[in-house]
């Protein structure tokens, strides 16, 4: 957990501004993967954004729009299936291809 302390480290060492709103976001996904691999129904809209957004993107070209974005996964679910921890890959794998 990020106390203040360590967010005035980081503004001094990386130059961040904390009064700024876009200088500094953490996201903390908890997610699973329901049946064989597939996303929880209260996510589908969000990774369908995350799936038209790296569509765009040119092989092995990577995009800058999430590179103020900072993210940690926690992923949940079942190694008696066979696509078990499908989605919470897939949300890493887009939000590295989305710069964060």
């Amino acid at each position: 957990m990020l106390t203040n302390q360590d967010l005035e480290k980081s503004k001094n060492k990386a130059g961040y501004n904390i009064e700024s709103k876009n200088s500094i976001k953490l996201c903390v996904f908890v997610c699973s993967s329901t049946g064989n691999g597939d996303s929880p129904e209260n996510g589908e809209k969000f990774f369908r954004f995350l799936r038209r957004q790296t569509n765009l993107l040119a092989e092995n070209q990577k995009s800058n729009m999430f590179s103020h974005v900072f993210y940690t996964m926690l992923g949940l679910g079942s190694t008696d299936y066979s696509k078990y921890q499908h989605i919470p890959r897939f949300i890493d794998k887009k939000f590295e291809l989305l710069g964060a």
